[in-house]
């Protein structure tokens, strides 16, 4: 007879069906970043975090990479962004315009360390008759909880990400916010103590597919939390993932049907007027299943980061920049 003992304390396996809460999608909103009159140019994903202020108050903030608020490709900034915050099933939606400002007078805060992380603070009324469920300090990540609570690779996690191909037009009728849920586990946690004491800090691995417009989505981790259970913790948002790195080899594509070959390279032959027909062959990025996620341990502490409170004084001063709506804003694409 056989008899297999496992204690709790070295089991490192966790059942993927465990679930971050009741609703833990509550927190997440969907971005898009807009140009002029509203001409809208990228999607991602956010979330909402509670930021403690002086005096036992909190400013709810929004949360996501910080390329979001840039074109991916020319990197100009956005002349703003429009979010879509979860409200309860008996309300309106809740979309909030908000007007990107940059340089002294900022209504946002950056990584000062220069990770992909930005916090857009909210006023009161963007929030208001929401849920009311946040992220707060307590479930972040950071350099020392991960010592203290030995996070390991192996840990599940969970993606709250928006999947712009399936979006459908109830999607932006109803008052909920539902993102899409991947389940995967962590690859390589991000924090490395050295042996003189100091932290390296890079990016979190997950073993979870993402796609473009899922930068920005949160991504929690299932802390083991005695003998059977387990708490969720803020380990990041997502920044992005590498293509894989393969040899292209080249082949010869017989065409069968030249009238409809459209997509068709005509190449000369040497010396002579007779050309070679080519298939032209078109090779979309490959993910290699393997997501990188900002880590969000900055968050920590933001009521004494003086640009933090310099970019909720801007929102504060000028609440023109921010405008509510309860229906899909009047929008068009950057065409």
């Amino acid at each position: 007879m056989f008899v297999l003992w496992l204690s709790a304390a070295d089991a490192k396996c966790q059942a993927t069906f465990e679930r971050l809460g009741p609703a833990p999608e509550d927190v997440c909103a969907f971005i898009f970043g807009y140009y002029g009159n509203l001409k809208i140019d990228g999607a991602g994903s956010a979330s909402l975090f509670k930021a403690p202020l002086a005096g036992g108050d909190f400013v709810a903030c929004l949360v996501t990479a910080k390329h979001m608020l840039s074109n991916p490709k020319t990197h100009v900034p956005y002349d703003g962004i429009i979010a879509k915050i979860n409200m309860p099933t008996n309300s309106h939606p809740r979309y909030v315009k908000i007007s990107i400002k940059s340089g002294a007078a900022s209504n946002y805060w950056v990584s000062p360390s220069g990770l992909d992380l930005a916090v857009i603070p909210l006023p009161w009324n963007a929030v208001a008759g929401t849920k009311g469920k946040t992220y707060g300090e307590d479930q972040i990540v950071t350099p020392d909880s991960a010592i203290s609570r030995n996070l390991t690779a192996g840990l599940v996690t969970e993606m709250f990400s928006v999947q712009y191909e399936y979006l459908e037009p109830i999607d932006y009728a109803i008052p909920q916010t539902l993102p899409t849920v991947r389940l995967g586990h962590l690859s390589r946690l991000g924090y490395i103590r050295l042996p003189n004491g100091t932290t390296f800090i890079r990016q979190h691995l997950i073993d979870i597919h993402s796609s473009p417009g899922n930068s920005g989505a949160n991504v929690m981790l299932l802390v083991p939390e005695g003998a059977l259970g387990s708490a969720p913790m803020f380990l990041g948002v997502v920044q992005g993932y590498n293509e894989e790195a393969v040899e292209l080899v080249p082949y010869d594509a017989q065409i069968t049907n030249l009238q409809n070959a459209i997509n068709n390279l005509t190449i000369p032959t040497g010396g002579t007027n007779q050309t070679t027909m080519l298939a032209r062959s078109l090779r979309p990025p490959a993910n290699p299943n393997v997501t990188a996620v900002t880590p969000v341990h900055e968050l920590i502490g933001l009521k004494d980061n003086k640009e933090f409170v310099a970019a909720l004084g801007t929102m504060r001063e000028n609440p023109q920049l921010y405008q509510i709506f309860d229906t899909v804003p009047p929008i068009s694409l950057n065409r």
